[in-house]
This record gives C-alpha cells, sequence and structure tokens, in this order.
C-alpha cells in the first residue's frame, strides 16, 4: 500500500489465502508511563483538543462522559455521571447509574427460546406490573404469551446425570420487622371467576401466611388421596396431625406414639370415629373450644358410653320439635327441670310453644316390661298386658302405714284372692249405724249352717257374714 495520509486511506483485498490487517502497531513497552495509551482520538479548537476515544494499553476502551454508540433513536448512552443509557425509538429503555439497572415502564428484560437474535421467540418475561409490582410474564394483553402462563424454578440436578442427588430448597422470604414489631406476611392472591364480560376480575387472598407462622385459607383445603403413607401431615409441640393415608383417615395423635383420635375409612367396625381410651369427646358453652367444656360424652367400660361431667347433672334430650328455645317438644333423659337431685325420663314443651303429649313406654315384641328396683326385679307388665308381681306374695300397692296410699281402685270384674282368713282388712274402724228395720233371714239354713263365714278384719275386731247354699 503507498503512502497515504492517516485520514485518507484505501487497500484492497484480494486473495482468500491470505490473511490482512487494515491497521496494525507493534508496540514494544520497555518503559512508560502508566496513563499512556495505544489510541488517542481527539477533537477540538487548537489548543483545547479534547480525547473522545482512546485505547489503553490493557485494552481497556474509554468513552468520555456524553458518548454514543449508535444513532439518537437505537443508542447505548454514556452520560456525565459515568452511567449508561440504553435507547430505543427516540426513548430511553434502560439507564444503569448508582449501582442499579432501571428499566423504564413498559420496557422488559426477555428470554427467547432460541439462539437467534429476535423478539419473536421471547417467551420468558419480568416486566414492572405497578408500584413495587413486579410481573413474571409480558405486559397484560387480550390474549396469554404464547397462550400459556409464566413459570418461576430452581435449578435442579439435570436429568441422567448424577444418581441421587438431593435438591437445593426454594425459599420465599416475607418481610422482617425489628424488635416487638412484627414481620410481613406471605400472601397469596387468585382471581376467583366474575360476571360475563371483559372487566379484569378482582384479585383477592387465597392464603396468607403471618409472621406467627400460621396459615389462612380463605377458601376450602383439599388434599389429594395418594399412593404415600401420608399425604397431609401437620406436627409440633408434641402433637401430631395426619389427613389421609392408605386406609384413607384422619389420624390425631398427643405426644405419645398412639392415636388418640382417627377417622378412618375402612377397618373391622366400618367407617368412623374412633377415640383412644381415657379420651373424651367434649363440648364448650363458648367459642373457645379449649375452655368450659361442659358436656362430655367418654368410655366408662366395654360398651359403654356414659355422659358425665363430675358432680354436675347432665341431661339428653331428643326434641320431637325445636323452632327455637322457648318453642319446642322435647323428651329427656337426666336431671329432671324443677326437681333439683333427682334424675328420671320426663317429656316437656317450650314456655312459648309446643304440644302437651303422652309418654309411651313400650315393648313391640311379645315380651314384657319389667320394672327394677334394688337390682331386683318387681313387677311385670306381661306381652297379654296384665301387671304380675315379679314374686308371688312378696309386694304391696301403698304402705302399711297408711301415709302413701291409692285413693280409690276401679275394677270391671272381680277382685280374686287368695287368703284364707281375711277377703278383706280396713286399717280403720268400720263406722258404726242403726238398722233401719229388723233384719229377718228369710231363708236361713238349718242347724249346723251356714258353714262358711267371710271374716272382716274391723281394725283389729274380727267379725263375720254368714253364708250358705
Amino acid at each position: 500500500m503507498a503512502n497515504v495520509n492517516i485520514y485518507d486511506m484505501a487497500d484492497t483485498w484480494n486473495d482468500a489465502g491470505t490473511t490482512f490487517t487494515a491497521i496494525k502497531m507493534t508496540v514494544t513497552d520497555t518503559s512508560s508511563a502508566s496513563g499512556s495509551l495505544l489510541l488517542d482520538l481527539q477533537h477540538g479548537a487548537s489548543g483545547s483538543e479534547a480525547s473522545v476515544f482512546n485505547i489503553a494499553t490493557s485494552g481497556q476502551i474509554n468513552y468520555p462522559a456524553g458518548s454514543r454508540i449508535g444513532e439518537f433513536s437505537n443508542t447505548l448512552f454514556i452520560d456525565g455521571k459515568n452511567a449508561v443509557n440504553i435507547a430505543q425509538n427516540g426513548g430511553w429503555g434502560a439507564h444503569y447509574t448508582d449501582s442499579r439497572l432501571n428499566f423504564l415502564s413498559g420496557t422488559a428484560l426477555a428470554w427467547s427460546s432460541g439462539t437467534a437474535d429476535s423478539s419473536t421467540t421471547s417467551d420468558l418475561y419480568l416486566t414492572r406490573k405497578g408500584e413495587r409490582n413486579l410481573q413474571l410474564g409480558p405486559a397484560d394483553a387480550a390474549a396469554l404469551q404464547n397462550n400459556a402462563g409464566q413459570t418461576l424454578s430452581v435449578q435442579s440436578i439435570a436429568n441422567g446425570t448424577t444418581a441421587d442427588a438431593v435438591g437445593g430448597d426454594f425459599t420465599i422470604q416475607g418481610s422482617a420487622g425489628t424488635g416487638s414489631g412484627a414481620g410481613g406476611s406471605i400472601i397469596f392472591q387468585v382471581a376467583p371467576a366474575g360476571t360475563s364480560g371483559t372487566g379484569q376480575n378482582t384479585l383477592v387472598d387465597a392464603l396468607t401466611i403471618g409472621s406467627d407462622k400460621s396459615a389462612t385459607f380463605a377458601g376450602n383445603l383439599s388434599v389429594s388421596a395418594g399412593a404415600g403413607l401420608a399425604n397431609f401431615s401437620v406436627t409440633g409441640s408434641g402433637y401430631n396431625t395426619t389427613i389421609g393415608d392408605t386406609t384413607n383417615y384422619i389420624v390425631l395423635r398427643a405426644a405419645s406414639a398412639n392415636s388418640s383420635f382417627f377417622f378412618n375409612g375402612s377397618g373391622a367396625n366400618g367407617p368412623g370415629l374412633t377415640v383412644a381410651a381415657g379420651l373424651n369427646i367434649a363440648f364448650a358453652s363458648g367459642t373457645n373450644a379449649v375452655n368450659a367444656q361442659d358436656t362430655i360424652l367418654t368410655r366408662d367400660a366395654a360398651n359403654t358410653l356414659a355422659l358425665r361431667n363430675g358432680a354436675n347433672a347432665q341431661t339428653f334430650r331428643v326434641y320431637n320439635t325445636y323452632t327455637s328455645p322457648t318453642v319446642h317438644e322435647v323428651l329427656g333423659i337426666g336431671d329432671i327441670p324443677a326437681i333439683t337431685g333427682n334424675v328420671g325420663l320426663y317429656y316437656a314443651k317450650g314456655s312459648a310453644g309446643g304440644s302437651d303429649r303422652n309418654i309411651y313406654i313400650g315393648n313391640y315384641t311379645n315380651a314384657g316390661i319389667i320394672f327394677t328396683t334394688n337390682s331386683n326385679n318387681r313387677w311385670n307388665i306381661n306381652s297379654s298386658g296384665h301387671m304380675i308381681a315379679w314374686s308371688d306374695s312378696a309386694y304391696d300397692i301403698g304402705d302399711a302405714a297408711g301415709l302413701q296410699r291409692p285413693r280409690t281402685v276401679y275394677v270391671a270384674d272381680n277382685v280374686v284372692t287368695g287368703a284364707t282368713d281375711f277377703i278383706h282388712e280396713t286399717s280403720a274402724a268400720l263406722t258404726d249405724g242403726a238398722g233401719a228395720s229388723t233384719a229377718t233371714l228369710t231363708n236361713a239354713p238349718s242347724a249346723g249352717n251356714p258353714t262358711k263365714w267371710i271374716a272382716i278384719n274391723d281394725n283389729g275386731t274380727t267379725r263375720y257374714i254368714p253364708t250358705w247354699e
């Protein structure tokens, strides 16, 4: 190449086998100042020239403040604060300064699915949805990008590489407070379906994890059955809860390994709730189930269910109808209202409504109804309806002292007695009275008769009524 001015050079490359170099300078540096430059392009009036581009001996390329690479509308700009700005279509898209990279509203950080430099293959985006709101995905539009949502993942062990390798944890942290100040919650929101239309549905809280480690679900919590032994488990403070396993049951365990409560879907006695020995099913009088438990179901012994609460009287009620606490009809077993300290079977109606009804005690088989006291059978109403003493000549109706006597006994037929001494006995003297006329026996028996006398015990005085055939 002929010698030409440095500002007007030309060369011809015409051999495919030759590696050409347009400009080459080899510097042998045995000693130089630290500010030495391999290239320094300056511009300005004579005596006030300033460097606009230079290359240090280390190969570092230096731009002065305010330099641009590219045209103004699509440029890389270095301003006077040593910040870097990226512009597109005449506006700033990204700005790096003060140790942070700022993206202007409406711009996005995107990744492409291919190796080519094309925005048409971008499928993963980070955008600004609103104030302090980072969105995974492009800006909201009429349709999802590639008709798909976005997924946030963490690094995993590559398939087909290390055997039995352990994956890493994925930690999401809430905001931390100081001192007695509570930390922020982690809130998951969803947008339930609304009414038909084009309006965007409102986001609502679905799950809130508080700084007290509580988890609040705004909807139902569903756990799918699986092959694992425990599909859902909660542990802590010496207690364990398992929901769902190979036999489809709910297990509540205390500090010991034994089950305290469990609801099983199968088993020898079929599906149901099982409570361990020594534990109760209790009901509280207030909204806090831990306190004021006053109605308790418990196991007294094998095949024995008890309703008890220490020395407090208990009542079991079966309602025929129930409208309110004052309008109802109820059959009760236990403490009888208005008769303190007594237990029994009773029927009652509400103070403001209910009907008067009989209490029926019945046996719908070919057997009787037995009345028992002091562990002994006393009376039997047999299947024919007859009231029979359980033991012959053993039990009375009324008391001998005459303090608790039936008033009148009405019978439609005979009164049959097995006594051989008296057929009637009074506990008070019969009243004397004068006869209205002289008594005669018009068909009196002959001597030696009558042979039978009816004896009446008149309060200790035996009186006889003669009888004959």
